[in-house]
């Protein structure tokens, strides 16, 4: 009998369990509560699944406010979560300050400048102005131009570095073995050189910082030139013995190498169709190369 009660028993357990299992399963699932946004529409890699790649997108100048894109965890919950009093919506792309700039005005001082705002830069009397004496807050939120700088004749071994939009320098003297020392303000990010020497040859090490909001991005154009700069080094110009255009070649020495290393996301948030465009346009790159 008692081995009559254990069988009768085992059935329920059995059944009770795979009821656990398959609730557990449904948990894993995210909700699309709190994830809609505001002037602007999103995607999803994997609909509402575990590891779907939720991602926010906005119309020119827009960026997606609080969060650029969310990832569905294991136990269901969006990260990062949706925010209860501060909804999704599309902001208005803002450049970083420029009333940093030294020796100079900034005109119009404004608190905040946003896409398509316009500035001009004007230097005190005995200073040049060097750069851009205009720009616009472009859609990406960079300022076009360059950055202006109003220097004047001081006798240093190198030219007054200047201070880009949004950023604090550290480090007025520019003799030789001199530094400058560059920190973002707020929430904006350092990209190039955050410490650069004067050297004996009248130039600065390193490259011209930028600060930047995470919104931030490099259009295509800007991704070209960088790229083509990394390897400008290698590429030579042929003379041609014809009228056959032979544009410019990579020339490396028989032991010589050139690698060139191209990083693709292949996880499970990208899409099939997502990963062969990627595919394709490398493949198109390295044909071009």
């Amino acid at each position: 009998m008692q081995t009559s009660v254990e069988k009768q028993n085992c059935g329920p357990c059995i059944n009770v369990l795979q009821f656990l299992l398959i609730c557990a399963e449904v948990l894993c699932d995210c909700t699309d509560h709190g994830i809609q946004i505001q002037g602007g529409n999103f995607t999803l890699t994997k609909e509402l699944k575990k590891g779907s790649l939720l991602i926010y997108r906005c119309n020119d100048g827009y960026y997606p406010y609080p969060a650029l894109t969310r990832i569905c965890q294991p136990n269901g919950s969006w990260k990062p979560a949706p925010r209860r009093f501060s909804p999704q919506k599309c902001k208005l792309v803002e450049c970083p300050d420029p009333n940093v700039m030294e020796n100079g005005n900034v005109s119009p001082p404004e608190v905040q400048y946003f896409v398509g705002n316009e500035t001009s830069y004007e230097c005190y009397s005995g200073y040049t102005l060097r750069g851009s004496s205009k720009r616009i807050c472009l859609p990406n939120g960079k300022w076009s131009g360059s950055t202006p700088i109003c220097s004047r004749d001081s006798g240093s071994a190198c030219p007054d570095p200047g201070v880009p939009p949004g950023a604090s320098r550290a480090g007025n003297m520019f003799g030789i073995d001199d530094k400058v020392r560059y920190t973002c303000n707020g929430e904006l990010f350092l990209v190039g050189s955050k410490e650069r020497v004067c050297l004996e040859n009248g130039q600065w090490t390193g490259t011209e910082p930028a600060c930047y909001y995470k919104h931030t991005f490099d259009t295509p154009r800007e991704v070209a030139e960088s790229f083509g700069g990394a390897i400008k080094g290698t590429l030579t110009t042929t003379q041609s013995l014809n009228d056959t255009q032979e544009g410019r070649l990579i020339r490396i020495s028989k032991s010589g190498t050139l690698n060139i290393y191209i990083g693709v996301d292949i996880s499970e948030s990208i899409k099939k169709e997502d990963f062969e465009k990627a595919r394709d346009a490398i493949i198109t790159l390295i044909k071009k190369v």
